[in-house]
C-alpha cells in the first residue's frame, strides 16, 4: 500500500495530539509537550514517514512515552 507510512504518520499525530502535544508552526513532523503551569517544553517527537525520535523529561513526559509504547508497535 503505497499511502500505508503517510497513513501511520497521521494515526500517530492524532494520538499524540490527543494526549495534548502541539505540533510545530514550521515543521508538521515536529511535535512538542509543555508543561501546563510553565508553559516550558517538557518533550519533543520527531516523525518522518516510520521513524520517530523522541526526547524530554518529567512526569508527564515519561506518562506519555509509555501510552504511546502500549498503543503502538515499535
Amino acid at each position: 500500500m503505497v499511502s500505508a507510512p503517510y497513513t501511520w504518520f497521521k494515526k500517530v499525530e492524532e494520538t499524540l495530539k490527543d494526549m495534548g502535544w502541539k505540533q510545530h508552526p514550521l515543521d508538521v513532523c515536529l511535535l512538542m509537550k509543555y508543561v501546563t503551569k510553565t508553559n516550558n517544553i517538557c518533550g519533543v517527537i520527531g516523525v518522518c514517514v516510520d521513524d520517530v525520535l523522541a526526547c524530554g523529561e518529567g512526569k508527564s513526559y515519561q506518562k506519555d512515552i509509555d501510552d504511546l509504547s502500549k498503543k503502538f508497535k515499535w
